[in-house]
């Protein structure tokens, strides 16, 4: 009898508490019905935190509160004339936030501010006020390679100022041409981006096929701004060396050759087959000194140390600035070849660029 009657007891409870959850409009009434109703059914409070993101404490407080006055001790004890934290507490509030970026939302800020304030908020605005207050802001997050070594890149970005005053002789007597080289993929869905519109209606851009691909070797004159672009069906050995051959004419004359140094990233195609016979071919039985076409590697997984990865920037920015004049996949070649054509970027600036800022 004892045992039924306690299950009766649970049962009533529970039905009071499901029907105080489903009445509340506040988060942290729900939280703490929600915290009991789940204790009630049996689950531990390392159970209850881990799916409200509650404290042990205040699970307790909620279970003890309930046990004192029912559903009624549930119930916020306050109106939103005290939902306010004094200046200290704000302080208190920001250096928490800094401590660990995984804070950084308003879930998280809630609940900080209910569990060691007791203070709720009525308008989203407060929560945005202490971010900003913070001095954090709303932002598209970065990625970043797990295997990006920064002292590796300091070391290689050393190496690059030390290799270019070895040449600078050459450089200064217009001897030796300079260039940064990179790749870049123009994709048929890469006219799409943030734009204005009609809030009601969002904006529809057509695209016949977001598989569309064509890529573009660049190579920029560190000394000139020069900026030689020429489009390939593919980022491969056979076309690195194919534009390597069109940058090598733009330096041969008839009576002389000039030398180039190229800076480039570590891609598997920049050290195979076909560029170590093009190489071979080049350089055959000179010295180091008198290479017709020097290379050099940027650091390991820093694509940012390549001035030339800011010029396909600008050039995706171009072609979705003018995203209506896209009518098929054909129409974003034309605009990106007249994009390089009048050269509509702005140049590096290689004093951003710690292995190239000597060369001004």
């Amino acid at each position: 009898m004892e045992v039924t009657a306690q299950l009766d007891s649970i049962s009533t409870d529970l039905i009071d508490l499901t029907e105080f959850i489903d009445r509340t409009n506040n988060i942290r009434e729900w939280k703490k019905g929600q915290a009991v109703r789940l204790n009630l059914q049996g689950l531990s409070y390392a159970e209850i935190s881990l799916i409200l993101k509650m404290s042990y404490r205040s699970i307790a407080r909620a279970k003890k509160e309930y046990k004192q006055q029912g559903v009624l001790g549930l119930k916020l004890k306050y109106k939103g004339s005290k939902n306010y934290l004094t200046e200290v507490q704000k302080n208190e509030v920001k250096i928490w936030l800094l401590e660990k970026p995984e804070r950084r939302n308003i879930s998280e800020i809630e609940r900080h501010l209910i569990e060691t304030y007791d203070v709720v908020f009525k308008s989203p605005q407060s929560y945005y006020d202490i971010l900003k207050n913070s001095q954090l802001t709303w932002q598209k997050s970065n990625k970043q390679n797990t295997r990006k070594n920064p002292e590796a890149i300091k070391k290689r970005t050393q190496e690059i100022v030390e290799i270019l005053e070895e040449f600078k002789p050459d450089i200064e007597a217009g001897t030796l041409s300079v260039y940064a080289l990179d790749e870049c993929h123009v994709q048929g869905d890469d006219v799409c981006s943030y734009l204005w519109g009609d809030s009601k209606d969002r904006e529809v851009i057509a695209i016949n096929n977001e598989r569309d691909r064509q890529t573009y070797y660049g190579a920029l004159n560190l000394l000139t701004n020069q900026f030689i672009a020429s489009p390939y069906g593919a980022g491969n050995g056979v076309n690195t060396v194919k534009f390597l051959a069109e940058l090598k004419a733009v330096h041969t004359q008839e009576d002389s050759e000039q030398k180039i140094l190229l800076i480039w990233d570590g891609a598997s195609y920049h050290r195979g087959e076909e560029m170590k016979k093009f190489l071979t071919l080049q350089n055959h039985e000179k010295e180091r000194q008198d290479w017709s076409i020097i290379c050099e590697r940027l650091p390991t997984y820093a694509p940012e140390e390549n001035p030339v990865e800011g010029i396909w920037l600008q050039v995706k920015n171009f072609i979705r600035r003018f995203h209506y004049r896209c009518k098929s996949f054909a129409s974003v070649k034309r605009l990106v070849e007249i994009f390089f054509k009048y050269q509509l970027f702005n140049r590096p600036n290689l004093k951003k660029y710690d292995a190239f800022a000597k060369l001004i």
